[in-house]
C-alpha cells in the first residue's frame, strides 16, 4: 500500500509540468497511532563511485526523533559502491505528536558531502491532550524580524530583514535562547523556512538560497532558483518542494526538488495581490496571505492543476500563515496586530482570535502546537503556547 501512495504523488507531481524529469517524492508511512512504530525500507540511489561516510536519519534536522535507522537496512559504510549502485536504509516512525511528521534520510561520503537525501513523511494519530502550558517567551535583539520557521527541537529560525541575515535561535533550559548566523546575504532577507531534513531555505542574492545540514552540523550553501520580483514567504513540503510568493508580481511558484538534488520551477498560480507569507499542509495545499485582497488564498491541487478558494475574515493586512497538524490555519494581521485561528468545521472556517496587542508579522507553528511569532515593531520574536483558552494580550 505505501508503494501505491508514493506512486500516486509522484504522477500529481508530474501533470503539474516535470515533462520527462521523474520528480522526487517522499517516503510515506501513512497513519500510525502515538505509541506505535512502524518501519519502511528507503531506498539510496548512489551518484558517484565512492564508500558511505555516514548515514543520518533526521525528523525536521533532529536526528533519531520521530524517525530513526533501525541499523537492519544494507548500506554500509564500510562498503565501496559503484555509481548508480544502490542501498536501502531501514527506518522506523514512531510520532511523537499528531499531525503530519517531516524528515529525510541523508547520506554523506567520506569527505562528510551530501550525496544524497530521500525525505520522509508520515502522519501520527492520536489525542494531543496533556501538552505542557508553558510561560510565554520572547526572542529579542533583532533590528526588523520578518519570517521565521521552527524544526523538530524547537530552533527558531529568523529572517532578519535589516540585518540582511538568518539567524538560529537554540532554546537553553533556563528558558534563553542561543544564538548562532546560519546565512549572510549582501540584500535584505525577508523570508526562511525548514525542510524534513533541517536544511534552511531563504531569499538569497540571486533567488531562493539553500543553506544543506551536514553531517557535521555546519551548513553549506546552493541556489534553488531565482525569481523576477520580491519574495513575501516561503514554505517546503513532504517532498522537500520548495512554494515561494513574489510580492510584486502576484504570483506562486512551486520549485520541484528532483531526484538529482536540483530543483525545476513551475507557477502555480499568478493576480495573488500583495501575495505574502505562505504555508503548506500534510495534503499538499497551500496558503498565501493576500494582503491587497485582505483574505488567504487557498491552493488545493487536483489532477493537473490547482483548485482556489480563499479565507476571508475581518483582516486588514495579513502578513503570516501557518497551518498546525491539526490543519488549523494561523494568520497574523499586521494591520490589526493580532493572530487569527481558523478552524475548519462542516466544510467552511471558524475564526477566533489567539494573540493580540503587537506588531503581527509572520507566524509558525512547532510540532507541539506552540506559535511563533515575530514582532516587527518591538524587534522580537514571540512563542506563545495555544493549548487551553486563547492568549491574552500581549505587553
Amino acid at each position: 500500500m505505501r508503494t501505491l501512495r508514493v506512486l500516486a504523488g509522484w504522477l500529481s507531481g508530474c501533470l503539474i509540468g516535470c515533462g520527462s524529469t521523474a520528480w522526487a517524492a517522499a517516503v510515506d508511512f501513512g497513519t500510525v497511532e502515538l505509541g506505535k512504530r512502524s518501519t519502511e525500507r528507503v531506498t539510496i540511489t548512489i551518484p558517484y563511485a565512492t564508500r558511505l561516510g555516514r548515514i543520518v536519519v533526521r525528523t525536521e534536522g533532529v536526528e533519531s526523533l520521530d524517525f530513526a535507522d533501525t541499523g537492519k537496512g544494507s548500506c554500509r559504510t564500510t562498503r565501496l559502491y559503484s555509481a548508480g549502485g544502490f542501498c536501502t536504509v531501514r527506518v522506523s516512525f514512531s510520532p511523537g505528536y499528531a499531525g503530519p511528521r517531516y524528515g529525510a534520510v541523508v547520506v554523506a561520503d567520506t569527505k562528510g558531502r551530501v550525496m544524497a537525501t530521500e525525505y520522509l513523511s508520515g502522519t501520527g494519530v492520536g489525542s494531543q491532550a496533556g501538552i505542557a502550558q508553558e510561560m510565554q517567551r520572547s526572542i529579542t535583539g533583532f533590528k526588523s524580524p520578518d519570517g521565521i520557521a521552527v524544526d523538530a527541537a524547537g530552533n527558531v529560525y529568523v529572517a532578519d530583514y535589516n540585518a540582511s541575515k538568518v539567524y538560529k535561535e537554540t532554546p537553553l533550559p533556563s528558558g534563553d535562547y542561543y544564538r548562532t548566523l546560519v546565512a549572510g546575504s549582501f540584500t535584505p532577507v525577508r523570508v526562511v523556512a525548514v525542510d524534513g531534513g533541517g536544511n534552511v531555505f531563504f531569499d538569497g542574492l540571486s533567488g531562493v538560497a539553500k543553506e544543506t545540514l551536514q553531517p557535521s552540523g555546519r551548513f553549506q550553501e546552493s541556489a534553488v532558483g531565482g525569481f523576477m520580483g520580491a519574495p513575501g514567504g516561503l514554505a517546503v513540503d513532504a517532498a522537500g518542494n520548495v512554494y515561494v510568493s513574489d510580492s510584486n508580481f502576484g504570483k506562486l511558484y512551486k520549485h520541484t526538488f528532483l531526484p538529482d538534488g536540483s530543483y525545476t520551477r513551475t507557477l502555480i498560480r499568478d493576480e495573488l495581490h500583495g501575495a505574502l507569507g505562505v504555508a503548506v499542509d500534510g495534503s499538499g495545499n497551500v496558503y498565501v496571505a493576500g494582503q491587497v485582497d485582505r483574505k488567504i488564498y487557498k491552493e488545493t491541487l487536483s489532477g493537473e492543476s490547482y483548485i482556489e478558494s480563499s479565507i476571508d475574515g475581518p483582516f486588514t493586512a495579513p502578513q503570516g500563515v501557518a497551518v498546525d497538524g491539526n490543519g488549523n490555519v494561523y494568520v497574523s494581521d499586521f494591520g490589526t496586530g493580532e493572530v487569527y485561528k481558523e478552524t475548519l468545521k462542516d466544510g467552511s472556517y471558524v475564526q477566533s482570535v489567539v494573540a493580540s496587542g503587537m506588531g503581527a508579522g509572520y507566524v509558525a507553528v512547532d510540532r507541539a502546537g506552540s506559535l511563533y511569532v515575530s514582532d516587527v515593531n518591538e524587534g522580537k520574536v514571540m512563542k506563545l503556547p495555544i493549548e487551553g483558552s486563547p492568549i491574552p494580550p500581549v505587553n
